[in-house]
């Protein structure tokens, strides 16, 4: 998934490239970061060979955030 914000992508537990600065751009979190449009394909072929993307550690992280920062709402 290509985004510029990533939330969505890592919550699905896909590879993700962000389009800009972000929280979360993290390694293992996001696939890569992309602010040259020149490098984007380039960008693209490494999420998809899944060497960056690591799914247990976005499961963790999300799971983190839920945890510390979700507002339950009665």
């Amino acid at each position: 998934m290509i985004t510029i914000h990533p939330a969505a992508g890592i919550e699905a537990g896909v590879p993700v490239i962000t389009l800009d600065e972000s929280f979360y751009n993290l390694s293992g979190i996001i696939s890569a970061t992309c602010s040259d449009p020149l490098t984007l394909f380039e960008r693209i072929a490494l999420a998809l060979s899944g060497q960056t993307h690591d799914a247990e550690l976005q499961r963790h992280f999300i799971s983190a955030l839920k945890n510390e920062y979700e507002v339950q709402v009665h």
